[in-house]
C-alpha cells in the first residue's frame, strides 16, 4: 500500500480550572502538532478519526470514553506525542495521576521539547506534592519556552514554600514582566516581601491586588500597611 506524508498544523489551547490548593492550568492539544507522517492512508484517517474522537468525548465529560478512543489512536500510531498528551490531560481530571505522568513521559521522550507535556508533567508533579520533579520540569519549560508565565509562576511558588523567597521574588517578577495583569502575582509577591523583612514592598504589592484575593489584600493593607499608605487613600 500507498505510504503519504502529511503535515498537519496546530492549534493549542488552554483551560483554567479554579481547584482549591492544587496546580490546575493545563494544555490539551485540539489538533497535531506539525510532524510527517509515514503511515497508509487508511490506517491515518483512523488515527484522526479516533484522536478527534477524544478530543469531543473530553468536552461531552466522557472521559473514559476519552480514554479509550486516544488508546485506539495509540495502537494505530504509538509515535504520537499529542496522543499521549492528551491522554495524560483526561488520566489527570479522573485522578490518575501515575497513568497521567506516564503518557506525559511518554510524550516526553518521543518529543524531548514538547514543552506542553513538559509543563503539564511539572503541574502534575506540582499538584501530588513532587516538587523537586516539577522544579525541574518547570525550569525545562522555562529553557525551551523563556515566555511561559505560567511556569515562572508556579516555580516562585515552589521557591517560596522552600523558603528561596527572593527567587520566588524573581520568578513573580518575571511573571509581571511578560504578562502585567497575570491573576495572583501581587498576592504572592506580597507575601514573600513580607517573609524577607520588606513590609513596605509588600504593602506597595497587595494595593495592586485585584479579583478574587482583593479581599484578603484588604484586610492585610488595613492591619499592617498604616504607615506607607497614601495620606488621600
Amino acid at each position: 500500500m500507498k505510504k503519504v506524508f502529511i503535515f498537519m498544523s496546530s492549534l493549542l489551547l488552554s483551560f483554567l480550572a479554579l481547584d482549591f490548593g492544587s496546580v490546575s492550568l493545563y494544555f490539551f492539544k485540539f489538533n497535531i502538532t506539525p510532524l510527517i507522517l509515514a503511515i497508509p492512508y487508511q490506517p491515518f484517517e483512523k488515527f484522526v478519526f479516533y484522536f478527534n474522537d477524544g478530543v469531543s468525548k473530553r468536552k461531552n465529560g466522557d472521559y473514559q470514553g476519552a480514554i479509550d478512543s486516544y488508546t485506539k489512536a495509540l495502537n494505530i500510531n504509538p509515535n504520537s506525542p499529542d496522543a499521549y498528551n492528551n491522554r495524560g490531560v483526561v488520566r489527570r481530571k479522573i485522578g490518575d495521576y501515575r497513568g497521567s505522568i506516564q503518557d506525559y513521559t511518554q510524550a516526553i521522550r518521543i518529543d524531548s521539547n514538547d514543552h506542553f507535556s513538559l509543563y503539564n508533567r511539572a503541574s502534575v508533579y506540582d499538584e501530588i506534592g513532587d516538587y523537586d520533579n516539577a522544579l525541574k520540569d518547570y525550569n525545562r519549560v522555562i529553557e525551551l519556552d523563556p515566555l511561559n508565565t505560567n511556569s515562572y509562576f508556579f516555580r516562585g511558588i515552589i521557591k517560596q514554600r522552600n523558603k528561596d523567597y527572593y527567587g520566588a521574588i524573581q520568578d513573580y517578577q518575571k511573571t509581571l514582566e511578560i504578562d502585567p495583569g497575570y491573576q495572583g502575582v501581587y498576592k504572592n509577591l506580597g507575601i514573600t516581601k513580607e517573609l524577607t523583612g520588606d513590609l513596605k514592598g509588600a504593602c506597595n504589592d497587595w494595593m495592586l491586588v485585584n479579583g478574587v484575593d482583593k479581599k484578603d489584600a484588604q484586610r492585610w493593607i488595613r492591619d499592617q500597611c498604616s504607615e506607607f499608605k497614601k495620606p488621600d487613600s
